[in-house]
């Protein structure tokens, strides 16, 4: 037996420009999926037919079905996720930006330098300045990476 399926209602040239943009835009890739479900449903493919082509679940599809039929362009975002906060400051970030600048070639000066700054600690098991090390080792990034190195060590997950 056929299951039902549901399409979007009927879209302005706007909204078909809108979602085009959105999908060859750098925008995060799961609402740029989200963007070409619309037009695809649009154009009158199946909630099935959708699913096998992104490879998800039909609910899925149906879902976003309905996020587009309520706010539209907003149904398309991420909804913000939770989690832990970084250990790190936007302010301490930035002076770890300032510290690596001015020494570039020794991490290890500089993770001492933060350290006797603000007063804080690794609390990984490994030493910050192993960390540091690694990262510019890594990367041709400098700054992200020891800025990435520096949220590592500190507790928070990070990569270049």
């Amino acid at each position: 037996m056929r299951r039902p399926t549901k399409f979007v209602q009927d879209l302005t040239e706007e909204q078909k420009n809108g979602l085009q943009a959105i999908m060859k835009s750098d925008a995060p890739q799961r609402k740029r999926m989200r963007a070409h479900v619309i037009l695809l449903s649009e154009r009158r493919f199946s909630i099935d037919q959708i699913a096998a082509i992104y490879e998800v679940d039909r609910d899925r599809v149906s879902i976003w079905l309905e996020w587009w039929q309520e706010s539209e362009f907003e149904g398309l975002e991420d909804d913000r996720r939770t989690g832990r906060p970084p250990k790190l400051s936007v302010e301490e970030q930035a002076e770890i930006l300032e510290i690596v600048k001015a020494e570039p070639r020794s991490t290890r000066r500089a993770v001492l330098e933060f350290e006797r700054r603000s007063k804080k600690k690794s609390v990984r098991g490994r030493s910050n300045a192993s960390c540091m090390r690694d990262a510019k080792n890594t990367s041709g990034c400098a700054e992200a990476s020891v800025v990435s190195a520096m949220k590592r060590s500190f507790g928070r997950r990070s990569r270049c």
